[in-house]
């Protein structure tokens, strides 16, 4: 059941008829969360802090988002993560430049490297996709072309690109 108002990617896409192919990294999953009063969307790869977002502060489990690399290495880039105290909300990028704009001019908190990714496509990655609520000021991030086109059509979200690429689940 999806907590934010807009279908939650499905774990196995109806074509996907085999495991996508295993990298050749070490991968994490990317853990997904919500807050249905903030609007926020959390994403972390500690189970660790998101049991504690659920239990403490009033997120909903939303699964696994996508598998990130667990550390860093030839090719990677870390994903950032700042977050906005007046607002709630956390913020992801790729971009140190971004990152920095956003805690010099935005209000938003530096909390260090989320995890890695891949900057570009890659054998067996996805775009993990960005996308941007002006209403809230919420950030979030899906793998799935379907989830985005319905968070933009439907629930005022605007498509910001691609952030970076990830495995699929």
């Amino acid at each position: 059941m999806p907590s934010s108002g807009y279908p939650v990617q499905s774990r196995i896409s109806s074509a996907q008829t085999s495991a996508p192919p295993t990298p050749s990294r070490s991968t994490t999953a990317l853990l997904r969360m919500y807050h249905p009063v903030s609007l926020d969307h959390l994403y972390t790869t500690s189970a660790a802090e998101r049991d504690d977002a659920v239990a403490d502060f009033g997120y909903v489990d939303e699964g696994v988002a996508c598998q990130v690399l667990a550390t860093a290495g030839t090719g990677t880039t870390p994903l950032l993560r700042v977050y906005k105290p007046a607002t709630g909300d956390h913020f992801f990028t790729t971009s140190v430049a971004e990152r920095d704009d956003a805690v010099a001019t935005h209000g938003y908190v530096d909390e260090g490297v989320a995890c890695h990714v891949l900057p570009r496509a890659g054998t067996g990655t996805t775009p993990l996709m960005r996308l941007c609520k002006p209403a809230t000021g919420d950030h979030f991030y899906t793998t799935s072309v379907a989830e985005r086109d319905d968070a933009v059509a439907t629930h005022g979200y605007l498509d910001e690109g691609v952030a970076c690429h990830v495995y699929p689940n």
